[in-house]
């Protein structure tokens, strides 16, 4: 009987973060496609930005055109967002948080990115912040 408890307690949580897994991966999905059609409004819905921002689309477009980013993990954190921690190029290590957004076509928003390296999540100009880690890969 303990058993059939343990087990099922361990199906719930592998189920949700699941759930975090799927979400995170369409999101990142949509927004590779986004980037390779070019489509800012698109991009533009799928992050917090600041004003500053809308002046780095093109360039952001432009530098992560053909990047890959691979979904490693993903997890709901004690706010409520969700932390991914993810490759890009197969080389870089980062981490996104995203955070539930009407705005977004999945209904979440990349609201912060870190690496290992730098550790301090940019929550501020965050398309420039994404260009600076891509640019600082070695």
């Amino acid at each position: 009987m303990n058993s059939i408890f343990i087990f099922s307690l361990i199906l719930l949580i592998s189920g949700s973060s699941c759930d975090q897994v799927h979400e995170i991966s369409n999101e990142i999905s949509l927004l590779l496609e986004a980037i390779k059609l070019k489509d800012d409004v698109v991009v533009g819905e799928m992050f917090e930005m600041v004003e500053d921002d809308d002046n780095n689309m093109d360039k952001f477009i432009e530098t992560f055109q053909g990047v890959n980013i691979h979904l490693d993990s993903a997890k709901k954190v004690e706010d409520g967002n969700i932390e991914a921690k993810i490759q890009i190029s197969d080389k870089i290590p980062a981490t996104l948080v995203f955070k539930k957004s009407i705005r977004s076509p999945y209904g979440l928003r990349i609201s912060g990115i870190s690496t290992e390296k730098g550790g301090k999540m940019c929550t501020v100009g965050i398309l420039k912040c994404a260009m600076d880690i891509l640019g600082n890969k070695d």
